[in-house]
């Protein structure tokens, strides 16, 4: 069922990762960002839309660009706040909610389907140590500052699984 007209759909509630986590809404992740100084604030609405689409966390998004970019502050190519392709083919997004979009559905693809489930998990993967485009070690830290990240928000690093769009409006 959809939302009712008179309720502001920024504002609604829903539910994502394991047992222990937060509701998470579009308004509590653009307040989120902007207590990051995140040039991403306002995009929480795209967050919660691609997690719901995808059925991830839309936390972990903000979490990996958090550990990425330092939540979009440092890119390393248009809208890519998660080191998406980086540093040898960068994805070029043409607006934010085209990189949450794309990086959903890739981690979606990629990562969530293959059984990767949780962020040390995904952490293999993604930003794995000793690889070749990680000279001074940073991928180290990777998974500490995405748990924190998450955990900051009232996810739960061990489960970032989402639900499906029939399963939150209640379908």
């Amino acid at each position: 069922a959809p939302v009712p007209s008179d309720i502001d759909p920024s504002q609604v509630i829903h539910g994502f990762g394991g047992p222990h986590t937060a509701g998470v809404s579009a308004d509590r992740i653009d307040a989120y960002l902007a207590s990051q100084g995140s040039a991403m604030a306002g995009s929480g609405m795209a967050f919660l839309e691609s997690g719901l689409r995808w059925r991830i966390d839309p936390r972990l998004l903000v979490a990996i660009a958090g550990a990425e970019s330092s939540f979009g502050r440092h890119l390393c190519a248009p809208y890519n706040a998660w080191g998406w392709g980086c540093p040898d083919g960068p994805f070029r997004f043409t607006s934010w909610a085209d990189g949450i979009e794309a990086v959903t559905r890739g981690l979606r693809s990629g990562y969530l389907d293959r059984g990767l489930t949780s962020v040390s998990a995904i952490h293999g993967r993604y930003a794995p140590v000793g690889a070749a485009n990680d000279p001074t070690g940073l991928n180290l830290a990777w998974p500490v500052n995405v748990n924190r990240f998450l955990l900051e928000q009232g996810g739960d690093p061990s489960d970032v699984r989402g639900v499906s769009w029939a399963e939150a409006v209640g379908d």
